[in-house]
């Protein structure tokens, strides 16, 4: 009857496991949700949500297979709950202090691999945009009163140069279209969706053209990073413009 009693008095250390397992597997989605600048997504939000619940499961049954690693006979799923609940507040732990500073820095990384893209569309377009413009400005509008274009067939003759489009589009890179620019007035100066770049030393008899972010909330403004003006013959300036 003991013997019966005992074989039976399984099912704790069964759902303890099964538990810790659910905990360990959770752990593993809060900690590879990829994390943004700006408003969370809902898987961060989701992830958000189970940290608290998911750390009080994991230290539940870290306590309980503490006290079952005196059982000889369950000792050995004793070990397993263990490790598995363990999971959780070391990796939590992980992320909670170390990661921070990591994350920090990869988001670093990647917004200057932006930025070096951005520029380097900039210094491909631009050459062909200028050519483009001067061969066919009958093709050319400046519909918002300032220096950007509206240029028909460029696109299309950018992609036969080696540019690629996406939807017939020139994208940046944080996937939005482009829009060019085109120092048409000789005023000395780009204006394009609100910003404005000085260009009073460009090269003598040239026409001064670059691109400009659709969103610059994606860029430092102050540091006009929403401009691409690379072989645009715009003069050299600190924040690394190049003619």
């Amino acid at each position: 009857m003991n013997d019966e009693k005992h074989q039976g008095s399984d099912w704790p250390i069964n759902i303890a496991t099964v538990l810790s397992g659910l905990s360990a597997a959770v752990t593993i989605f809060i900690v590879t949700r990829e994390h943004h600048a700006g408003w969370p997504s809902g898987d961060e939000m989701l992830a958000a949500l189970l940290f608290l619940p998911n750390l009080f499961l994991a230290v539940c049954c870290l306590i309980y297979s503490l006290f079952k690693l005196a059982d000889k006979k369950r000792r050995g799923r004793a070990i397993v709950v263990l490790l598995l609940s363990l999971v959780m507040p070391i990796r939590g732990g992980y992320e909670a202090y170390y990661p921070k500073v990591k994350r920090d820095d990869d988001r670093y990384m990647a917004y200057q691999q932006k930025i070096s893209d951005w520029r380097s569309l900039g210094s491909a377009v631009n050459p062909l945009l200028r050519e483009y413009y001067l061969a066919n400005k009958s093709k050319c509008r400046f519909p918002h009163n300032d220096n950007e274009a509206e240029l028909d067939g460029f696109t299309e003759y950018a992609h036969n140069h080696g540019i690629p489009l996406k939807n017939g589009n020139i994208l940046d890179p944080w996937g939005n279209p482009v829009h060019f620019v085109i120092g048409h007035d000789e005023d000395k100066a780009l204006r394009a969706r609100g910003s404005f770049f000085g260009i009073a030393d460009q090269v003598s008899g040239q026409i001064a053209v670059g691109l400009i972010l659709e969103d610059a909330s994606h860029v430092q403004t102050a540091l006009c990073e929403q401009w691409a003006l690379h072989n645009g013959y715009v003069p050299s300036r600190p924040n690394g413009f190049d003619k």
